[in-house]
């Protein structure tokens, strides 16, 4: 079912105007992004039968360093996103956080700890909407002057806002079917159908090389483990994903990206692999503004028909930065 918008956003996007004002006028030391653009999407919701729309992107972003001093760092930073879709429901959010870092062994070492709460809202997929709280810890090592690695540890408790319709047979515990997921209630059976709150926590474990070939040309691979634990029975799964970045700067102020995704999902009774490809081409036009151009595809492979979808998404964009 397609959700015609209602309601264009006007008052949430004045006041990430306003919230812009402030922090470039206020903040004379933070490091300030704002981002507007507009693309298309022919499938937004993600799903089997999705619908294609038009849309815009306004996003603003700042950030400020407490602690400047070596071998310290302190930095706080704050961000807005609203996506209006011209079509559908829009989805917007807020996030918060901070981080301290401190470098030791003459800097070739880098320890850090994060922490960020995300409001997020969804109009087109009610759902999703949810409150997330993040703890993570990095280790960044600097094997020499083209070289690093990372590892990192991360928690996310989200809290969805919204009660799931979820059936017996689906929250029964492993043991109770020949697949090990919820029973599955024989023929002519009844299935009682209740609601209940969700709730995930993950916890991934990351790790990442990086290299820069040349002065122009950087790389990045990264692997993360993940496992999920919901009180939605058919949410919780353990993952894989493995990650390839690519950096080219070119001349004339001209940078070019490309990126390829893998991630695969194994639930309680079925499995899923996701795949994303994409491409970015930017030109810093002006010392603080840069124009992009990107495109991305992302498909899933499901078990379940169901969750069977493909999704292309192009866009035009925007970026000052101050």
């Amino acid at each position: 079912m397609v959700l015609k918008r209602c309601n264009p956003g006007w008052a949430v996007r004045l006041v990430f105007m306003v919230l812009f004002v402030l922090i470039s006028g206020g903040l004379s030391q933070a490091a300030v992004e704002t981002l507007l653009a507009v693309g298309y999407a022919d499938n937004a919701q993600e799903t089997r039968d999705g619908t294609g729309s038009p849309f815009s992107v306004y996003q603003l972003e700042g950030r400020l360093e407490l602690v400047p001093v070596s071998p310290w760092g302190v930095e706080v930073y704050g961000r807005s996103d609203y996506r209006d879709y011209w079509r559908l429901a829009d989805n917007y959010s807020l996030e918060a956080g901070g981080r301290l870092e401190r470098t030791v062994w003459e800097g070739r070492l880098a320890v850090a700890m994060l922490t960020s709460i995300l409001w997020y809202r969804d109009d087109l997929q009610p759902d999703d909407a949810r409150n997330d709280y993040q703890l993570a810890s990095e280790l960044t090592l600097y094997l020499d002057e083209r070289w690093s690695a990372g590892l990192s540890l991360t928690y996310v408790w989200a809290d969805y806002r919204g009660r799931v319709e979820e059936s017996t047979a689906d929250a029964s515990g492993p043991g109770e079917s020949g697949q090990g997921g919820g029973r599955s209630p024989s023929q002519g059976e009844a299935v009682d159908m209740f609601s209940r709150s969700r709730e995930d926590r993950l916890w991934t474990l990351g790790g990442r090389l990086e290299c820069h070939l040349s002065a122009d040309w950087q790389t990045s691979v990264v692997v993360r483990l993940a496992d999920c634990d919901s009180t939605i029975r058919r949410e919780s799964c353990d993952e894989l994903a493995v990650e390839n970045n690519w950096v080219w700067q070119l001349a004339w102020h001209w940078r070019a990206e490309a990126w390829w995704h893998l991630v695969w999902r194994r639930y309680h009774q079925d499995s899923e692999r996701n795949r994303k490809v994409g491409a970015l081409l930017a030109w810093q036009w002006l010392d603080n503004s840069e124009i992009a151009l990107s495109w991305q595809l992302l498909e899933a492979d499901a078990d379940r028909d169901d969750d069977n979808y493909r999704a292309m998404v192009s866009l035009c964009a925007l970026k000052w930065f101050f």
